[in-house]
């Protein structure tokens, strides 16, 4: 009889301990940095507890049912439903902007870039952008970003196009124009959810997310990790 009551005692601790953890929001991210700051700052407050989860394949694990939500970079603009998940609305929106020399040329419209040398990262998102709106400048592809910094740098071209986070800091270059966020090419980040666990808690982040961009924080997170970089 002791024995018993030893066994249930201890199915019970273990059945309590199963629930805490399933009422827990893990949301999986790639690596530390601006994206699992984002998700930090949706779970203050929530309820149920919310935390970041490392994970190298987050997709994998949400599907795996591993976690609860995991962060999925989107072309485009995300549907609400795919494939047996649900997504949040995109709390970042990936963009491409114009780099020049410092004082370099302006007049980053469709007429005042043609015949202008403009350095893309080939085969890019940025490279078809470019061809799709831009179709009359003089296009230089490199391999990588960094290659086409050194020839904008080096007075090899006029201007490159690239990711509005990736556009360093250097002494002899700025950014310029619009930043262009066109929903055909460039996508963004969201939460990827269950579809039929989800309905409920994408609704609770998606006014989280509204409430941090409403409030400052995201940009303060935003500016944290790549104001450098404008």
């Amino acid at each position: 009889m002791h024995l018993i009551s030893r066994i249930l005692s201890i199915l019970l601790i273990f059945s309590v301990l199963s629930a805490a953890k399933a009422d827990e929001v893990v949301i999986a991210v790639k690596e530390e940095g601006f994206h699992a700051d984002i998700v930090k700052s949706l779970c203050a407050g929530l309820s149920p507890p919310c935390r970041t989860q490392i994970t190298k394949k987050p997709l994998t694990a949400l599907r795996q049912k591993e976690i609860v939500a995991a962060v999925v970079f989107l072309p485009g603009k995300p549907p609400i439903e795919k494939k047996g998940l649900s997504f949040s609305r995109r709390y970042y929106k990936e963009g491409a902007r114009f780099v020049r020399r410092k004082g370099g040329p302006g007049g980053v419209s469709y007429k005042g870039m043609v015949g202008r040398i403009v350095g893309v990262q080939r085969d890019s998102v940025f490279d078809k952008f470019l061809v799709a709106r831009f179709a009359d400048a003089d296009i230089r592809r490199y391999d990588d970003l960094p290659a086409a910094r050194d020839g904008l740098i080096n007075g090899e071209l006029d201007f490159i196009l690239a990711d509005r986070r990736k556009i360093w800091a250097h002494d002899d270059i700025e950014a310029t124009g619009p930043v262009y966020t066109n929903a055909k090419y460039f996508g963004g980040a969201a939460l990827a959810f269950r579809k039929k666990e989800s309905k409920a808690l994408r609704k609770q982040f998606n006014v989280a997310i509204k409430t941090l961009r409403k409030s400052g924080q995201y940009q303060e997170i935003y500016d944290k990790h790549f104001a450098d970089k404008q």
